[in-house]
C-alpha cells in the first residue's frame, strides 16, 4: 500500500546515506581525540625515557675516566722518584690519556708526556670516588676530563699531577643526538651567576644565560639548575611551544636538558592519521554509492509494486478492501 512503500523507501535511502557516514565521523572524531589527548603524553614519556639514558650514559663514563685518572695518582704517588712516576705516565698513556703532567708546588713542570689542551670551556665536577679535583674542558674541538691530584712525594715535596682524557663516547652522544627527530640536548653548568653550555650539537658558540636561583620563570635549564628534574611544554625566544626534560647529571655538578619541536615529532604521526580519515572517508563514500544504489533498487520495486496495486483498485468494477492483519479496513 502507499501508506507502508513511501515511509519505507524514505527511511532505507536515509539509513543508506547517514549509517556510514556516521561511523565515518566517529571514527575521525575518535582519532582526533586521541591524538590530541595522548599524543603530547606520549611523547613526553619517550623524551624522558631517552633523556634518562643519555644522562646514564654521561655519569657512568665521567665516573670510569674519573677513576682511572685516581689510580693514575695513586701509582704515581706511591712510586715517589720522578723516574718511576715517568714509568707509570708512559704506562698509563695507552689506556685514553692524551696528556699527564707533573708540577712543583710552584706551578713548575717537572714531567710532561703529551700536549695539554687549551679550554675555551671547563665545568668543575664533584665526580664520587675520585681523588683531587676534576673538571669537563671543552677545548672548541673536543670534550676532555682534567684532574688535578695533589701529594707529597718521599722527600715531602708537594707535587701536583695533572691529567687529560678525551670522551669519545659523550663526544659522539652530544654530537649526534638522534634519539628522536629534531631533539636537541644542551649539557650546562652554573657558573658564577650565569648558566653556561655547551655548544648544541658541540658545534657554533657556546650558550649562556642569567642564572636566577629560585625563578619563577618557567625555563628547563633554570628549574634543572635548581636541581629540579621533570618534564613539560615551554616558549622559546620567539614564542614557539616546545617540550623537554630537564634534570642535573647526578654526581658531576651539570645538568642537562633534552628539547624538542613538538609539531615536527607529531608532522609524521599526524600525516598517518590524515591519510588514514581520508582512507576511511574514501571507503565509506564508495560503501555508500554502492548501499544506495542497492536501496534504489528495492525502492524501485516497491514503488514498481505500489503502481501495479493502483492500477489494479482503479481497473476493477467490483468493490476491493485491503485488511490488515488485525482485520482493520487500510485500503477500500
Amino acid at each position: 500500500s502507499p501508506q507502508v512503500v513511501e515511509p519505507t523507501v524514505q527511511r532505507l535511502l536515509r539509513l543508506a546515506t547517514w549509517a556510514p557516514a556516521t561511523v565515518a565521523l566517529l571514527a575521525g572524531l575518535s582519532g582526533i581525540f586521541i591524538f590530541k589527548t595522548r599524543a603530547d603524553d606520549a611523547l613526553l614519556q619517550s623524551l624522558t625515557a631517552i633523556h634518562r639514558g643519555q644522562i646514564n650514559q654521561i655519569d657512568i663514563n665521567l665516573s670510569m675516566r674519573g677513576t682511572r685518572a685516581t689510580i693514575l695518582a695513586n701509582q704515581s704517588e706511591l712510586r715517589g722518584e720522578l723516574k718511576n712516576v715517568q714509568e707509570v705516565m708512559d704506562e698509563f698513556l695507552p689506556f685514553g690519556f692524551s696528556h699527564v703532567e707533573l708540577r712543583q708546588a710552584n706551578g713548575q713542570p717537572l714531567l710532561t708526556v703529551g700536549v695539554a689542551a687549551g679550554a675555551q670551556l671547563e665545568f668543575p665536577l664533584r665526580l664520587l670516588g675520585t681523588k683531587g679535583e676534576s673538571s669537563l674542558i671543552w677545548s672548541g674541538s673536543n670534550l676532555l676530563l682534567r684532574q688535578r691530584t695533589r701529594f707529597t712525594d718521599q722527600a715531602g715535596a708537594w707535587r701536583e699531577l695533572i691529567s687529560e682524557q678525551p670522551l669519545p663516547l659523550i663526544q659522539e652522544l652530544l654530537s649526534n643526538p638522534n634519539a628522536m627527530q629534531g631533539a636537541e640536548q644542551q649539557v650546562c653548568g652554573a657558573l658564577a651567576d650565569e648558566i653556561r653550555c655547551l655548544p648544541m650539537g658541540l658545534k657554533g658558540n657556546i650558550f649562556s644565560q642569567p642564572l636566577k636561583r629560585n625563578s619563577r620563570i618557567e625555563n628547563p635549564l633554570q628549574l634543572a639548575a635548581d636541581g629540579r628534574n621533570g618534564t613539560g611544554t615551554f616558549l622559546d625566544a620567539q614564542g614557539r611551544p616546545y617540550i623537554a626534560a630537564y634534570t642535573p647529571i647526578a654526581g658531576t655538578g651539570l645538568f642537562s636538558k633534552l628539547s624538542a619541536n613538538a609539531d615536527v615529532l607529531n608532522a609524521d604521526i599526524r600525516l598517518k592519521l590524515l591519510l588514514g580519515l581520508a582512507l576511511i572517508l574514501l571507503v565509506t563514500f564508495s560503501g555508500t554509492l554502492l548501499l544506495r544504489r542497492q536501496v534504489q533498487r528495492q525502492a524501485t520495486a516497491l514503488l514498481d509494486l505500489r503502481r501495479k496495486h493502483t492500477e489494479v483498485m482503479d481497473s476493477v468494477q467490483e468493490g476491493l478492501m485491503l485488511l490488515d492483519q488485525q482485520g482493520n479496513i487500510v485500503t477500500a
